[in-house]
């Protein structure tokens, strides 16, 4: 079996691609930093200077560091091409006594919250969602913890809302 998070790009011949994550909102926020730095440098008053300085240096390292994460990481989120949007990944766990049920639920077809299976804060279960709203498209597959990592449990399912 194929751990979802690998196989979500070959599913749908080629309807879901991979999308680097935008880099505008970092560099805006290093831009306003840099503008907050300079202001707070020519503020006339000792007070709001510092805070404009403080603030600034805060928003444009928070900044920097993102962007250069953005570019330079693997920053990659699947996108459904034929609905144009993003997929959301949604991680939700269950008990192991319902591993059973969810394998079922799953290979049917059906979201196992919607067969009244019900979820838990944490467990050794998890089961990994990615969906795309506006189309009803959900990808799901079971996956169970082995020391260190989570292992595929079921195929991979895809359930239309």
């Amino acid at each position: 079996m194929n751990h979802i998070d690998n196989e979500i790009y070959n599913i749908f011949d080629g309807a879901v691609v991979r999308r680097r994550k935008s880099i505008v909102f970092p560099a805006v926020l290093l831009a306003v930093g840099i503008v907050s730095l300079v202001v707070g440098n020519g503020a006339s008053s000792e007070d709001l200077s510092f805070g404009l300085m403080l603030c600034g240096g805060v928003l444009a390292l928070s900044g920097l560091v993102t962007l250069i994460v953005r570019v330079a990481g693997h920053q990659y989120q699947p996108y459904y091409t034929p609905a144009g949007e993003v997929m959301q990944r949604r991680e939700v766990y269950f008990a192991y006594e319902n591993l059973e049920y969810l394998r079922s639920a799953v290979a049917s077809g059906r979201h196992p919250e919607a067969c009244g299976i019900p979820s838990v804060d944490s467990s050794n279960v998890m089961l990994v969602c990615y969906e795309a709203p506006r189309c009803g498209i959900l990808v799901c597959q079971v996956l169970t913890y082995v020391p260190h990592e989570y292992r595929p449990a079921s195929e991979i399912a895809v359930i239309r809302k």
